[in-house]
């Protein structure tokens, strides 16, 4: 079971969308109007970025959840590890349910000087592992590309 820790007190306004889209109380778009539903269950581990993160929480229909919330960028913020919880992008501004888990340092995916600075900021808002766990996900998405992982469930506690 992959395990995560979610950055409150770094990323609320990420933290709060990913807590709520798990846990089926953040309205999404689906094919039948807008609904509350746990979310991430039944998406998949979809893609992988060779050394760099596992891209998850891919949206079956449609292929965005109907909005999107702010980036976040704090003090110190870097991506310098494995296990890094992150806001996907499409651009400055456009996360909004689609995340990355780092599988290693990825400083291109910091908000300034780096290549990929003009998709926006890949807030960090959580870490998770074990890294072991990572590793396998990442071999397999590796070796089966057109297989994505299915994400049995997501589920947010409060300590």
């Amino acid at each position: 079971m992959l395990s995560c820790s979610l950055l409150q007190d770094k990323a609320p306004l990420a933290v709060a969308n990913f807590t709520g889209l798990a846990n089926g109380t953040r309205p999404l778009r689906t094919l039948d109007g807008w609904r509350k539903q746990p979310a991430y269950d039944g998406s998949s581990f979809h893609r992988i970025s060779p050394a760099l993160a596992i891209h998850g929480g891919r949206p079956v229909h449609p292929s965005s959840p109907g909005y999107v919330i702010a980036d976040e960028v704090w003090a110190g913020m870097s991506h310098n590890r494995a296990g890094l919880l992150c806001m996907a992008t499409r651009g400055p501004n456009s996360g909004a349910m689609q995340f990355l888990i780092t599988l290693g340092p990825a400083h291109q995916l910091d908000p300034v000087g780096s290549r990929y600075a003009s998709h926006g900021a890949y807030t960090i808002f959580g870490r998770c592992g074990p890294g072991s766990l990572l590793r396998t996900l990442a071999i397999q998405l590796e070796r089966r590309p057109h297989e994505p992982i299915t994400i049995r469930s997501v589920r947010v506690t409060r300590p």
